[in-house]
């Protein structure tokens, strides 16, 4: 079973087509067990729920986005999907809010059942224009590795079609992060991304110290995108206009 956590490493992005372009930036990341969160917030110095701190997490930069707790939701959406969680633990991997600042292109949600079986995941995607969506899809194990797949309905990035398939490649959050997605178009593979850790203990030494050493990360992730977008522009890609984002916030 995962605990809470801290990683640091790496994501990697690489466009295939219609030509390569490619980029790594170092980034940590917390894991949480939603459970977890006002308990660590009364004991750590540098860590806040719901309030703010030199890192933070807020109920309202998540799921509804309405402020209200997220395991109701999340426990409700697994039921329409008839997946029982029976009350397990979920853990949420997620960029936190430093000194009051995140951006989350992309949090998980690792949803165990009681018996501490990994049951489903949820992937709830962000862009740029303010909006999101979830992907909840039941875990599937092959050997160590988990795989899943689904077809993309919310819009991402401006240089790639909506016609495209996701397929999901990790293994569970333990001493290493290792989680990959897989984007591919009728024509093939067009994007591959990779998201990688070293796991460390969650306390107030290892946030100070990762704070100097990954400083203003909220600003680098928002300024990486922007700045990629501009070299992919650059590079000849076609910008696509933005469709209507889908009437359900799951899928």
């Amino acid at each position: 079973m995962p605990r809470n956590s801290l990683y640091t490493g790496k994501v990697f992005h690489k466009r295939h087509a219609p030509f390569e372009h490619a980029f790594t930036y170092r980034v940590f990341t917390l894991l949480i067990d939603l459970d977890d969160l006002p308990s660590l917030s009364k004991r750590m110095k540098f860590f806040s729920y719901n309030k703010f701190n030199l890192f933070s997490l807020h109920d309202k930069d998540h799921g509804p986005r309405d402020g209200s707790p997220l395991r109701p939701w999340i426990e409700a959406a697994a039921k329409a999907k008839d997946i029982d969680l029976e009350g397990g633990k979920i853990y949420m991997l997620v960029f936190p809010r430093i000194l009051g600042y995140v951006f989350n292109p992309l949090t998980v949600y690792f949803c165990y059942n009681k018996g501490g079986k990994l049951k489903a995941v949820l992937h709830q995607v962000k862009n740029t224009f303010g909006e999101q969506h979830g992907y909840l899809l039941p875990a599937e194990k092959d050997t160590a590795v988990y795989k899943q797949e689904c077809k993309k309905v919310f819009h991402v990035s401006p240089f790639i079609h909506m016609d495209c398939e996701y397929k999901f490649r990790f293994l569970e959050p333990e001493e290493k992060l290792d989680f990959a997605i897989h984007q591919f178009q009728p024509a093939g593979k067009i994007l591959t991304a990779t998201w990688e850790g070293e796991r460390t203990d969650l306390s107030d030494k290892i946030l100070l110290k990762t704070f100097i050493t990954h400083p203003l990360l909220t600003l680098k992730i928002i300024g990486g995108i922007h700045w990629e977008a501009l070299k992919l522009w650059i590079k000849g890609a076609k910008y696509i206009r933005k469709p209507e984002p889908p009437a359900e916030d799951m899928s």
